[in-house]
């Protein structure tokens, strides 16, 4: 698609591609990293029925004002959520370090992005998500103030905390594994 690059994305977020109840595909385009104003990142479709993309394009950078989003959560009704670098945040240090990544929740339906009510959080360090056996996301988090895993409900915007990290280290990803 114009204007649309990089369809999916690279270790370790596998959660790019998402079908929904529709049996539509939607496609996380990471753009150009954010490095490209030309190649914002954006969600693109291929609806039911086709193997071509159809007009929709969903642009993540422009609705948010941020920059590079990475990986997608399906999380049932339309909605999805994702992280997108914060480039205000970007100390120059080390993006993969540094807390310069927002959540946002994604309605694919009426094409609109909200902020989450999370701190950022780390580059690597804490956004690789997947959703649990009840459709809940499961959210690590590597924040300055806390290593931790969350449930957060996208339908209800309600968040809980299951888990911190007290010892060091940190979540790098959670995948759920149907046995």
């Amino acid at each position: 698609k114009p204007n649309a690059r990089i369809a999916g994305d690279t270790y370790p977020y596998n959660n790019s591609i998402v079908l929904d109840e529709n049996n539509d595909l939607y496609f996380l385009c990471l753009g150009s990293f954010g490095n490209i104003n030309a190649f914002p990142s954006k969600v693109v479709r291929i609806p039911s029925g086709s193997t071509d993309f159809d007009n929709y394009e969903l642009d993540l950078t422009a609705l948010s004002g941020l920059s590079s989003a990475r990986g997608l959560v399906y999380g049932g009704e339309g909605l999805a959520c994702t992280v997108i670098m914060d480039p205000s945040l970007n100390t120059g240090v080390d993006w993969l370090t540094d807390y310069v990544y927002r959540w946002y929740s994604i309605d694919l339906q009426n094409q609109s992005v909200a902020p989450m009510d999370f701190p950022p959080t780390a580059g690597w360090k804490g956004h690789g998500a997947d959703l649990d056996l009840n459709g809940q996301v499961l959210i690590p988090m590597f924040t300055e103030n806390e290593i931790a895993l969350y449930h957060y409900n996208l339908q209800t915007d309600f968040k809980s905390q299951l888990a911190t990290m007290t010892a060091g280290g940190y979540i790098h990803f959670v995948k759920r594994i149907d046995l």
